[in-house]
């Protein structure tokens, strides 16, 4: 394994994705959340779909989401992108 890992991958994944749902699904949005949204909804899009998209949040092993974190950076996405994404 290669690249810094977050200290729980799989945990880092499933909140930044549950956060993430939870905020884009929310029918009242403030100024703050417009913005936030916007930048997460784009992440998601660019860097998490592609990879694990097609999984089921309850089904996620701590291997999928080292594997999803090594696929990251075999994309070319730059380190800190990674990190964001990871720690989102």
């Amino acid at each position: 394994m290669r690249g810094e890992l977050c200290a729980d991958p799989r945990a880092e994944v499933v909140e930044a994705l549950r956060w993430a749902r939870e905020l884009l699904s929310r029918c009242s949005l403030t100024a703050s959340d417009v913005a936030i949204t916007a930048a997460y909804r784009q992440r998601v899009k660019d860097h998490i779909n592609p990879f694990i998209g097609h999984l089921k949040l309850a089904t996620m092993t701590t291997v999928d989401a080292q594997n999803f974190y090594e696929s990251l950076l075999d994309q070319l996405r730059s380190r800190d992108m990674v990190r964001r994404v990871c720690v989102a």
